[in-house]
């Protein structure tokens, strides 16, 4: 399968979460989702690529022998870079649209080739950062509450919380370098064997 028809076949099952997705057809795509991210970080952060401010930085020093004082003033811009202007811009966010739904699907579909449920992509990609979200606002609650309380459960909730998305992202990642199963499984026939 060439990179064309691996990427108009992902395109057109576009919400198509049942059937099977060889190595091929998954890594095509994730290649295509990466060409069409890349332009569209790089034109958000043509149009908002920092916040720069004017500083005039002023240097009073004294000599102490000769009791004379000098003033030295800088001037110059400071920027600061800020990642959520750039992951939120307008291009970024049609790309996420129109790639995020294919690729659930052929994640999905490239599960069920090496005979995994589908399900395993949502949890892997998914719960493991809402998760991470709602234990990070519990700890922003609870350090209003109790600093203390909060100190002591980031250590034992939040680092692990923290790990274990990255884990299941690692395990997902192996799993797509997977071997198709041979034969027809549960989810339908090898997508090598099927004649588009």
């Amino acid at each position: 399968m060439g990179p064309i028809h691996a990427i108009s076949t992902c395109l057109r099952k576009y919400v198509d979460f049942s059937g099977r997705a060889g190595k091929v057809e998954f890594w095509w795509f994730a290649a295509f989702t990466v060409v069409i991210f890349l332009p569209a970080f790089w034109n958000d952060f043509q149009f908002f690529p920092s916040v720069s401010t004017y500083v005039e930085t002023e240097t009073v020093s004294k000599n102490l022998i000769s009791g004379e004082v000098t003033r030295t003033t800088e001037t110059g811009l400071e920027t600061q870079f800020l990642v959520f202007k750039v992951t939120l811009g307008l291009s970024t966010t049609l790309a996420l649209l129109l790639v995020t739904m294919p690729f659930a699907a052929v994640s999905v579909r490239r599960l069920h080739d090496i005979g995994y449920p589908g399900w395993y992509a949502i949890v892997a990609l998914g719960i493991g950062f809402l998760l991470q979200s709602a234990t990070a606002l519990l700890l922003i609650a609870l350090a209003l509450i109790s600093p203390t309380l909060a100190a002591t459960l980031l250590f034992l909730l939040f680092l692990p919380l923290l790990v274990l998305p990255w884990l299941a992202l690692i395990v997902m990642l192996a799993w797509t370098f997977a071997a198709s199963e041979p034969d027809t499984n549960e989810y339908g026939p090898n997508p090598h064997e099927v004649s588009p």
